[in-house]
């Protein structure tokens, strides 16, 4: 490829498709990253973007969606060799000369120092995403401080030398990235996930007696609903504390833990073995009608340590379900305490607050549904991922201005 680049034709010449190589660890299906892949690939065709997925792990369980409408997905690791980190390298180093892409999109750690090096000397430019807020050393009892730092450290080294642009998922997250990672904000662009609204419809009340019934939930009891891999990011441990907290007040309300087994499995379980209301606590495992039990919910809870755009609460905010939160960095401009949900780290008073007063809960669900509407539909992250990514192929990107994807505050 000669480094020009579909942006560079003078006016009224024929622009060929961007090119972007999306490279990902894996597509399973409990990733939040991973289902924002998903979601909004099969819209950047009609929207000027030649795209393709690598898989760094072989594990591509949501690739069947994808190839459907048309998107190559390669696994990287088909060849058992290739999990040592040097021949990944050259293995990307050989798609990206086969492929001649415009852009490497990576997305996460392993996705990040893999693409980083595989670009460098190449006409192929790197636009990194920023999915979350940085990974802390306190996050839970495993983290070695020095090796967190260390992780930090070689991914800024290897995005520096490649000067790579940044997309952030939300503003919150590009604020807390940027100053850990010591990156300009003229490097910086937003563009926030989305979802397919259509896999929200509503169910008839028929169905959603089927999904209580299946669960062995009364029509009468309230479900108090939790959504994500069971891992020490999302601290579910202090989510059944707060839950049995106030179990005694609600006999009616029953907690559900949706998500795959992470780390943090068998510490939870332990937990649920240890409370008062062990009985109305459940840990449902990885689940795909998370659309129905948002349904079925009286309020959705996120105890997370840290969060990117929590797709989660994206998700609720499409199924009009009241949400409390923590306070969270990455959460910053997409939650509003009072408006759109209940935000506070007292969680067994957000919950609360919700069970006490459904009406002023149901409100703050409507809000939060607009807000879905106007922000966070599939559609909408679609125009401005391709805004980003039309953005960073630029040459001198760092200072383009006119783009419509979002600039974080400063």
């Amino acid at each position: 490829m000669s480094g020009e680049h579909p942006e560079a034709a003078t006016p009224g010449e024929h622009r060929r498709p961007l090119r972007v190589l999306a490279v990902i660890p894996s597509l399973l299906p409990d990733g939040g990253a991973e289902q924002s892949i998903v979601a909004v690939a099969p819209l950047l065709a009609e929207r000027g973007i030649d795209f393709q997925i690598v898989v760094l792990h072989g594990e591509v369980h949501l690739g069947a969606q994808l190839m459907e409408h048309g998107i190559q997905v390669t696994a990287l690791d088909s060849d058992p060799s290739m999990s040592r980190y040097r021949n990944r390298v050259v293995a990307m180093r050989r798609l990206i000369r086969s492929t001649k892409p415009d852009l490497v999109h990576a997305t996460l750690h392993p996705a990040i120092v893999a693409s980083a090096p595989a670009v460098f000397g190449t006409p192929a430019r790197l636009v990194v995403t920023w999915a979350n807020t940085p990974l802390e050393a306190t996050e839970h009892a495993g983290l070695v401080p020095w090796r967190v730092w260390l992780r930090h450290t070689i991914e800024m080294v290897l995005t520096t030398a490649v000067r790579a642009r940044f997309h952030a998922v939300t503003n919150g997250v590009a604020q807390a990235c940027r100053r850990r990672y010591r990156v300009s904000a003229r490097r910086v662009r937003v563009a926030e996930r989305g979802r397919d609204a259509q896999r929200f419809a509503s169910l008839s009340a028929a169905e959603l007696d089927s999904l209580r019934a299946s669960l062995g939930i009364d029509p009468t009891q309230r479900v108090v609903l939790a959504v994500g891999r069971v891992a020490p990011q999302k601290n579910h441990v202090a989510l059944v504390t707060a839950f049995d907290s106030v179990a005694d007040r609600y006999p009616d309300a029953v907690l559900l833990i949706a998500g795959a087994r992470g780390s943090s499995w068998v510490e939870v379980e332990q937990a649920v073995g240890f409370a008062q209301h062990h009985d109305r606590i459940r840990l449902l495992g990885q689940r795909d009608d998370v659309p129905a039990l948002l349904q079925i919910a009286s309020v959705i809870v996120c105890s997370s340590k840290r969060e990117g755009a929590a797709g989660a609460l994206i998700e609720a905010m499409a199924t009009s379900t009241p949400i409390v939160s923590t306070r969270l960095d990455g959460l910053e401009g997409v939650l509003e305490h009072g408006r759109n949900a209940w935000v506070s780290d007292d969680l067994a008073g957000g919950i609360a607050a919700v069970l006490d007063d459904p009406t002023a809960a149901a409100v703050r669900a409507q809000h939060a549904r607009r807000d879905f509407e106007e922000r966070f539909t599939v559609e909408r992250a679609a125009d401005a991922l391709a805004e980003v990514y039309r953005w960073a192929a630029q040459r001198g990107a760092a200072s383009a201005s006119g783009v419509s994807a979002v600039e974080i505050d400063r």
